[in-house]
């Protein structure tokens, strides 16, 4: 099944994922409004994004073409032209604990110490 075909894009949008391909002009602006990527701005937090999947990992399922690193990347590149700090660390699958060590590195850098 690809990415699109997951059915709470249906549920999403209130259309089958036939659909998808020739939505109304109304579900097709609403699919664009909903999208983190298209809200972007100067005064949004500190983004850290983390992925189990490495960025040249091929989609092989949902949870995979979904949760994928090009995401992270992709909005990584508006973030930083919006000039808001941003990372994306990829390949945590099995590796909660590092995983969680960055979590709280990123938390204590990026909130913590500029709150003060």
């Amino acid at each position: 099944m690809a990415t699109w075909e997951h059915p709470a894009l249906g549920y999403l949008f209130g259309v089958k994922p036939s659909e998808i391909d020739r939505l109304p002009e109304e579900k097709s602006r609403l699919m664009g409004e909903v999208a983190a990527i298209t809200h972007v701005s100067q005064d949004d937090p500190p983004v850290l994004m983390t992925y189990n999947s490495a960025p040249d990992e091929p989609v092989t399922s949902l949870r995979i073409g979904i949760h994928h690193p090009r995401f992270g990347f992709a909005l990584k590149e508006k973030l930083d032209a919006a000039g808001v700090p941003c990372e994306v660390a990829c390949g945590y699958e099995g590796r909660g604990e590092e995983r969680d060590g960055l979590i709280m590195a990123f938390l204590t850098r990026e909130l913590l110490t500029k709150a003060r």
